[in-house]
């Protein structure tokens, strides 16, 4: 497994509410994954953002921040194929 599916994973399921059943055993339902995949997308996006725009005001030229927002978008195609 990649590390950028590994991420992924983790952070859908840190949005995600899990109901339980009668016998308390818990379970998701598909809307509830994909509001899940859907907060984590923007969560994300965020961090993406946060990072261009301190790369744009600073007018930093260096490959981390290219490589922090190219892993975060790798991340973010792992997340819609979940």
């Amino acid at each position: 497994m990649s590390k950028y599916k590994e991420e992924a994973q983790q952070l859908v399921f840190k949005f995600t509410v899990f109901s339980y059943d009668v016998n308390g055993f818990k379970h998701i339902t598909e809307l509830e994954h994909e509001a899940a995949k859907r907060c984590a997308e923007i969560c994300i996006d965020e961090k993406i953002k946060i990072l261009e725009d301190y790369f744009l005001e600073y007018q930093l030229i260096g490959s981390y921040y290219i490589k922090k927002i190219d892993a975060l978008n790798e991340v973010k195609q792992e997340i819609n194929k979940l």
